[in-house]
């Protein structure tokens, strides 16, 4: 079979014709782009292939069917594969668990945690995993029905429909439609057969910039609605987000491991942004982490009712609402600015990676100290109308 190259994108995958008789093979033709990919194009069906020379034969692997497996999935199946055949150990690698077994979402949505086929993927913590499970079962279907249901006879119409449902929790729509769309891609990876992923081409809802929930212009009141919270393990993780600005996520998968409360610093191993970063803490924060009884070995913040797993998300504070986990980063860095500090030591202390602009970003290191947290907990605590001074011993006998 000749093969004819093209350069290989979504467009132009989509435009080339059905063949009229027999198969027609096409491969990127920039050299190195794609190795070893080919796609053929077939009388009703485009066909994703492996096809690659080792130990003195060459070797065919069917990956996917165009568009279900998309371009970014097959060149990653493509690389695994290639270097599973490569080695000398692998002919045609076998599957990880038997392809032809029905599973369903929730036994695809444990592989997709616990099995990494593409080793370029992260690992996910288990803070990770939980929330992801948290999602899953909340809005999965009614009751998290979908988790029970073969992967294959889930559909693109019951996805739609779950986004019509949830048009007024948009950003919880979209992350439903992440995770499962990152389940669909981890089978596609690990299967034999062909999987229609019921994600594809499912429109999720654009990003939204939250305004607070209370005039910031005037009095904060989020302190007080943090201490009105009676659960202390909740309580404590609310103020550590107020007065770090870090997030939430990173904040509830803080281990004891992490603290050093004699120099008031705490390490994060792993941020969104995939660093690790040294924090210090101001008073106030190092108090909330003092206040806490420590219930787990290793986890600061841990659930009370399932073991070995952070607390849950907390929802907003306050009757009528005032303050969501989320809100604590735009207070935190709206006192920062007020107390004059950098803005790239703000970015650096609530955890980001972007800095400033130009080639010294790279070279950023270590450049906030305890005297800035200092001073953005001095403006908070001006904001919500509270004493200072008085902060560590509100929140240690509290």
């Amino acid at each position: 079979m000749a093969t004819q190259r093209i350069k290989f994108t979504e467009g132009s995958i989509d435009k080339l014709p059905f063949s009229k008789s027999g198969t027609n093979r096409y491969a990127d033709q920039r050299k190195g782009i794609f190795p070893n990919l080919y796609l053929d194009v077939g009388v009703k069906t485009k066909t994703w292939r492996l096809v690659k020379f080792a130990h003195g034969k060459t070797k065919s692997k069917t990956l996917g069917k165009w568009p279900a497996m998309n371009l970014h999935v097959a060149a990653q199946a493509a690389d695994t594969m290639s270097e599973r055949v490569a080695d000398a150990t692998h002919a045609l690698p076998a599957p990880v668990v038997a392809q032809t077994k029905e599973i369903n979402l929730r036994q695809a949505f444990l592989r997709h945690t616990t099995e990494r086929i593409d080793p370029r993927t992260k690992e996910k913590t288990l803070n990770t995993v939980y929330d992801y499970l948290s999602t899953l079962r909340n809005h999965a279907g009614k009751n998290g029905e979908w988790l029970d249901v073969p992967i294959d006879q889930i559909t693109r119409a019951m996805i739609n429909a779950q986004m019509k449902a949830m048009q007024d929790r948009p950003s919880q729509a979209t992350k439903l439609l992440r995770i499962i769309s990152a389940i669909y891609r981890n089978e596609m990876l690990i299967r034999d057969d062909v999987i229609d992923d019921p994600t594809f081409r499912v429109r999720a809802y654009p990003s939204q910039t939250k305004e607070l929930l209370f005039d910031p212009s005037g009095r904060w009141p989020a302190f007080d609605a943090i201490m009105k919270v009676e659960d202390v393990t909740a309580r404590s993780a609310w103020l550590v987000m107020l007065f770090t600005g870090i997030r939430s996520s990173n904040v509830r998968s803080i281990e004891w491991a992490d603290l050093d409360l004699e120099q008031n610093l705490l390490t994060i191993p792993r941020l969104k942004n995939g660093t690790k970063r040294t924090f210090p803490l101001s008073r106030p924060a190092s108090a909330a982490f003092k206040r806490l009884p420590r219930i787990h070995d290793n986890l600061v913040f841990a659930s009370k009712s399932k073991a070995g797993v952070p607390i849950a998300h907390q929802h907003a504070l306050g009757t009528p609402k005032v303050l969501r986990q989320h809100d604590t980063r735009h207070l935190f860095t709206s006192a920062g600015s007020i107390a004059g500090i950098d803005r790239s030591k703000v970015k650096y202390l609530r955890g980001d990676i972007v800095l400033g602009d130009g080639a010294d970003v790279g070279y950023m290191h270590g450049i906030a100290a305890h005297e800035d947290v200092e001073k953005i907990g001095h403006v908070v605590a001006q904001k919500c109308s509270t004493s200072y001074s008085n902060l560590e011993k509100l929140i240690m006998t509290h």
